[in-house]
């Protein structure tokens, strides 16, 4: 009976009990396992509270980043900052174009429609390069011959912080760059762009550009070249004159080295063409230290070219203006004998762009009715 009761008993401790059902409702687990889930959940629950708050700070720190780096580089530089205005004068030749008389007149038909095709065509090529966020103006002032080349001014407009990079070695490049990418093959010296046929090698661009009005009768100093570039130009313009009167210019040029290699030329009119040239100008002249010019018109153009490089200005430049005295008068003759009235030339420097012939003395008898009379000239 014992070893009965002891079996009954060995049987009832080796029973198992099976595990509750996950399923289950909450009422039919037992207390120790309703503890253990409620804990589990406890811990879960500061997890994702963790992964919740590290992602919204990693959204806000990318986006305060990009919203700074937005600020320092876009807007603060192209928005607040102030701009300084680089000016350029450059020139290319156009060669499927005829230059005709119409081209000389900036009033003509001619002139206004071929300067905004052409102010156009030179927007969009600064437009794409890596200049294009620069771009402020462009200008056509002149045409010259040789088929049709256009001397235009380029205004940039470049952020104070990105006056270092914006050299005149970059703008040069970049055009040029660009130009190249329109020929038929490397060896090609023209680029067709659009409608118009380019010959790159007379593309040049600088930006030593002086431009001044001279409207005083004495001498006014211009200012003088930067010793850093290898060229510089000059426009310098009288007073705009009337139907009764009209102004010229005398340009006063004075050699300041003993000795240099650079070269002056002094053009009459807005285009340093061959055919405007008034005087050229080479290696401080020791035979000619000091020179006056005198224009036809309203206009004159003074280019240099450096020879080698100074720090000291090799030359100085002066300009003045001066009424253009009409060369015709009319003398009314008396019928009395002896000299009467008197005929004025105007006062001409030593060079002009059109250097007037003056005999020294002539006498030229001429009859008229019952009267002779003769003219006197003298140098």
């Amino acid at each position: 009976m014992a070893l009965g009761h002891g079996s009954k008993k060995s049987r009832s401790c080796d029973l198992e009990v099976a595990p509750a059902p996950v399923d289950l409702p909450l009422e039919w687990v037992g207390p120790g396992n309703e503890a253990s889930m409620t804990s589990s959940k406890m811990l879960r629950r500061p997890c994702r509270c963790l992964l919740a708050f590290l992602v919204i700070v990693t959204i806000i720190i990318l986006s305060g980043g990009a919203t700074l780096a937005w600020y320092f580089l876009e807007y603060r530089v192209w928005v607040l900052e102030p701009r300084v205005q680089q000016q350029y004068t450059a020139r290319l030749s156009i060669l499927n174009r005829n230059y005709s008389s119409g081209l000389s007149s900036h009033t003509s038909p001619a002139f206004t429609a071929q300067a905004k095709e052409v102010q156009d065509m030179v927007r969009r090529i600064v437009k794409g390069s890596d200049l294009s966020r620069y771009f402020n103006s462009t200008k056509v002032f002149a045409f010259g011959e040789g088929s049709v080349v256009a001397h235009f001014w380029l205004v940039l407009s470049v952020p104070d912080s990105h006056v270092g990079k914006v050299t005149m070695e970059r703008v040069s490049s970049c055009l040029h760059s660009l130009l190249g990418a329109y020929r038929g093959s490397d060896r090609e010296e023209t680029a067709n762009y659009g409608e118009y046929l380019l010959h790159l090698p007379s593309f040049s661009i600088t930006d030593c550009y002086r431009y001044q009005v001279v409207s005083s009768s004495t001498a006014v100093a211009m200012r003088g070249p930067n010793t850093q570039r290898s060229s510089c130009l000059w426009h310098l313009r009288a007073p705009q004159g009337s139907s009764t009167q009209s102004f010229r210019l005398e340009l006063r040029m004075e050699w300041l080295l003993p000795e240099c290699r650079d070269r002056l030329a002094v053009y009459d009119g807005l285009t340093p063409t061959d055919t405007h040239l008034i005087t050229s100008l080479y290696g401080c002249s020791r035979q000619e230290r000091v020179v006056h010019v005198l224009s036809s018109g309203e206009w004159m153009t003074v280019v240099w070219k450096q020879g080698l490089y100074n720090y000291k200005d090799p030359f100085s430049l002066s300009a003045q203006a001066w009424t253009t005295e009409m060369c015709s008068s009319n003398i009314e003759l008396q019928p009395v004998s002896g000299v009467q009235g008197s005929l004025r030339t105007p006062s001409i420097p030593a060079t002009t762009h059109q250097t007037p012939t003056v005999p020294g003395h002539s006498l030229c008898p001429l009859q008229t009715m019952d009267y002779h009379w003769s003219l006197k000239v003298m140098s």
